[in-house]
């Protein structure tokens, strides 16, 4: 047997190739042709001096073939290539990666221009008319039907609008200003104009326009519109923090004196100046006014807790651990201030106990720097101030839906709530929101991605871990909130708890072992304040519910939605929309047929099958009846809309517009497309109950289309008329632009997704998948790009916040193009106020630390550290 099969005659009769069958014979005559010289020369010659007659005839193969191919330079294992002898050694040449199966192309050719993907390509933006004679057209069209009717508001709006898109921002807040002119009443108007002054306007010359609003006669709006006046005097607070202005307390009082006939408004201000305090750095200052003000509006309890010695006594030594090995490090002096800053202000964000002396002079605030924000607040009021109070904490407004967002916002902005935005409690409310999504969607992340972007982002102090103590003072706080409430408000206040442990809960890897013990003591917690607060309620256990699936406790999960589903059934008190909300949330806990049950006996008001009957969907006449059901009450919800405002906490609770989410999870897909019509054609108004109808009913339509494939075609169309819903901006957030409806042109989808974007929310939603795939690729350069252009994107409306802002300074600086300082000087000129933008800007541009520092000294911002502390120490002389 050869040890070449090659040349193995003998052996057989015919040879196996890789893919073909040839005769010996061929193979025999082709190995004679390479071996007939003994260099190349001799084979050139042989070959020149050969004739083609000359050449013996052989038998036909399959390569005379017209349908056979032989590679006879790239095939690997040729065996008609001798191994023995020099000549017959293959020259192969190295193909382009680019070129096509059997394509010439050398190492030296000129490789090909590659086209970008359209998901790396960024998209032109939102372009204005060329033709200046079309655009002078429309607008005199539009100035047409405003002298037709002066008051209507519809068509002011699409007036502020086309200025915006066709002209520029300064063009918009001219024609802003004169619709609130005309429409002093109108509080859509006064929130495009609110907009439009945030967009154009830089905060010094903000807070001077505003000030001429407070002084003109009649300011606020309509006579004897007290809210309107509150609205402006929040502007007041938000662009003197913004621009630096001294006395912010001096401002806060004078508010207080100017809406002493609302007793709505103290909560609001507070929060507006507790808002100014946190992005400053000034945690001791906000700490101390929280303590003080609930002290004084509240009966005792344990709160605020007290501070243990041994706590502290552990974190300040773990504290000069830190700071000594960072001085010992050998860093850059930039590197090591930004370092001991985050340290500091995450050890030390509430005052010292009395006794303690520091030589810091901002460590420990007196009760006389917030004396002025010390007021009685009126019973009324008391809900919405522990809520302000929360959200200061930088706890999440949860759902994170317009409804819930009106009653605590009291500004009237059109682009939301600017504080909201200021830190990275923004991104856990839109990452819980995207897990309604379908699992491939761009928004939806695995846990451990959303923890690593989230530990990017967070600043000191947060709640994601508690060595500072933190998260016990916050827990405290949310125990001592609900013991001072009424039963039916202290109901809201723990759904809200619950979800905020949900979002907390989502975060974790349950296959990790820290995932697992940080999961078991948020269950415990959430049991907990189950057995203190939730009396005899479904709604609480149904959001336990919620936490035990996200937990992988699939048991418990069943057992409480299952639970909480029969009680709101045996119980004639829940009313029917609470009970539709229950058999919504217990179908995404235990399969659609549990949902789907829950549904159909809570519209027909009837009781449920046993267990083993709710694995199996109810049959079609049972869910015609209901769905029959459904369209009764929604067309008498439609008819009579109350007119009243929900109070804070209760826009928490489930209302009577699940009917329209339980009609569109019962309606087949040409319901649903009428339903769809239905929503884009009705105008907004002023009234919160049908703004709520509407908007819940577009979420469902929203996640229904994921049946048919058309999530992102159905979020696009409605998210512009919601712009504060956080899972409408997810689910069209990510989706390629091809992801239309018919008949749209290019130009006009893009204005839509800009549309889309105007709200902090909507902003930050939109350059949400971007930053997840960064965190997920590790911030590789290529990653980080992609995400610093989805954030540049999101944020050409004005929108995003001082968050969006932070989002794209560290996606630039981990680009390829390593640029950051030009992504720094914007959002310093934007939020001149904000600390942690200066702080995150010394990290990546050294060469601005020194002035970075003094900015915060400047501006009186809170500086835990100062350069000169930090600075090495000269060498000494020699003598």
């Amino acid at each position: 047997m050869s040890l070449f099969p090659a040349y193995a005659q003998d052996s057989s009769d015919n040879k196996t190739d890789n893919e073909v069958k040839e005769p010996c014979s061929e193979l025999a005559a082709l190995e004679a042709q390479l071996l007939a010289s003994d260099n190349d020369d001799e084979q050139s010659a042989g070959e020149g001096a050969a004739e083609p007659g000359a050449q013996p005839a052989r038998e036909p193969s399959l390569c005379d073939q017209q349908d056979y191919y032989l590679d006879r330079n790239f095939d690997i294992g040729n065996l008609r290539v001798s191994t023995l002898y020099y000549p017959g050694r293959p020259q192969y040449k190295s193909m382009a990666p680019w070129a096509a199966l059997g394509e010439k192309g050398g190492a030296g050719a000129k490789a090909r221009a590659r086209a970008r993907r359209y998901f790396a390509a960024p998209p032109p933006a939102p372009t204005a008319p060329h033709d200046d004679a079309e655009r002078a057209a429309r607008a005199a069209a539009f100035r047409v039907l405003l002298a037709q009717d002066p008051a209507d508001e519809a068509t002011w709006l699409r007036y502020i609008d086309f200025q915006e898109q066709a002209w520029s921002a300064e063009a918009a807040l001219a024609a802003a200003g004169e619709a609130a002119a005309k429409l002093r009443g109108s509080r859509r108007v006064r929130a495009a104009l609110h907009r439009a002054r945030g967009v154009a306007l830089a905060p010094r010359e903000r807070l001077h326009a505003l000030r001429q609003d407070l002084a003109a006669p009649g300011a606020g709006g309509a006579p004897g519109d007290a809210d309107s006046l509150l609205e402006l005097w929040l502007h007041v607070l938000a662009a003197a923090a913004a621009a630096g202005a001294a006395d912010l307390e001096a401002a806060a009082d004078a508010a207080l004196a100017a809406t002493r006939a609302l007793p709505l408004a103290y909560p609001h201000v507070l929060y507006e100046y507790g808002a100014a305090l946190r992005a400053a750095g000034l945690w001791e200052r906000l700490v101390l006014l929280l303590e003080l003000v609930c002290s004084m509006n509240f009966p005792p309890a344990a709160f605020p807790p007290r501070d243990l010695p041994e706590r502290l006594h552990t974190a300040e030594q773990q504290l000069q651990h830190l700071e000594d090995k960072v001085s010992s490090s050998g860093l850059p002096v930039s590197t090591m201030w930004v370092r001991v800053e985050r340290a500091r202000a995450a050890a030390h964000w509430r005052a010292p106990p009395a006794g303690v002396s520091d030589p810091d002079p901002q460590r420990a605030p007196a009760p006389a720097d917030v004396a002025a924000l010390l007021r009685p607040c009126a019973p009324a009021a008391a809900p919405l101030l522990l809520l302000q109070a929360l959200r200061l904490a930088q706890v999440p407004l949860l759902p994170c839906a317009g409804y819930a967002l009106r009653p605590a916002a009291a500004a009237n902005d059109a682009r939301g709530d600017a504080a909201e935005a200021d830190g990275a409690d923004a991104l856990l409310a839109l990452l819980r929101a995207a897990r309604r999504l379908p699992p491939a969607h761009a928004a939806r992340a695995a846990p451990g991605v959303a923890a690593r972007l989230l530990a990017v982002f967070a600043e000191p102090p947060h709640y994601y871990s508690d060595e500072a103590g933190y998260l016990s003072w916050l827990s405290a706080l949310w125990d001592a909130a609900a013991a001072w409430l009424p039963p039916e408000q202290r109901v809201a206040l723990l759904c809200w708890r619950l979800r905020w442990l949900h979002a907390l809960v989502l975060l974790l890897d349950p296959q990790e072992a820290v995932g697992k013990r940080e999961a078991r003591r948020i269950r415990m917690e959430a049991r907990a304040a189950l057995k203190r607060f939730a009396g005899t309620s479904p709604l609480p256990y149904v959001h336990f519910a919620r936490i035990e699936h996200a937990a992988a406790e699939l048991a418990g999960a069943r057992r409480a939605a299952l639970h909480a589903l029969r009680a709101a059934h045996a119980d004639p008190a829940v009313p029917p929309h609470q009970r539709l909300y229950v058999a919504r949330v217990a179908g995404e806990v235990c399969g659609s047929a549990v949902g789907l049950w829950g549904t159909v006996c809570g519209a027909l008001e009837q009781a449920l099958p046993p267990d083993e009957q709710l694995d199996a969907a109810p049959d079609a006449a049972l869910r015609a009846r209901a769905l029959q059901a459904c369209e009764a009450q929604c067309a008498r919800l439609e008819a009579q809309q109350d007119a009243r405002a929900p109070a804070a906490l209760d826009a928490l609770l489930p209302a009577p517009a699940e009917w329209a989410a339980a009609r569109t999870r019962l309606a087949g897909p040409r319901r649903r497309a009428e339903l769809l019509r239905a929503v884009l054609a009705a105008a907004p108004g002023e009234c919160a109950a049908a703004e709520r109808y509407w908007e819940q009913s577009a979420c469902a339509l929203a996640l229904e289309a994921t049946r048919d494939q058309r999530l992102a075609q159905c979020a696009r169309a409605l998210a512009p008329l919601f712009p504060h819903n956080g899972l409408l901006a997810l689910a069209c957030s990510g989706a390629p632009l091809w992801a239309w409806e018919r008949g749209g042109t290019q130009e006009e989808r893009l204005r839509a997704l800009a549309g889309a974007a105007r709200s902090h929310r909507g902003a930050i939603a939109h350059a949400l998948p971007a930053l997840l795939r960064a965190a997920a690729a590790a911030w590789d350069p290529a990653a980080a790009a992609r995400a610093a252009a989805a954030c540049a994107r999101a944020g050409r409306a004005g929108a995003g916040g001082a968050l969006l802002h932070t989002l794209r300074l560290e996606s630039e600086a981990r680009a390829c193009a390593v640029r950051p300082a030009a992504a720094l000087l914007a959002a310093l000129d934007r939020y001149p106020q904000h600390k942690w933008l200066a702080v995150r800007g010394a990290a990546w541009c050294p060469a601005l630390c020194a002035s970075l520092a003094d900015v915060l000294l400047e501006r009186g911002l809170r500086a835990h550290a100062l350069l000169d502390e930090l600075a090495p120490a000269p060498a000494p002389e020699p003598h």
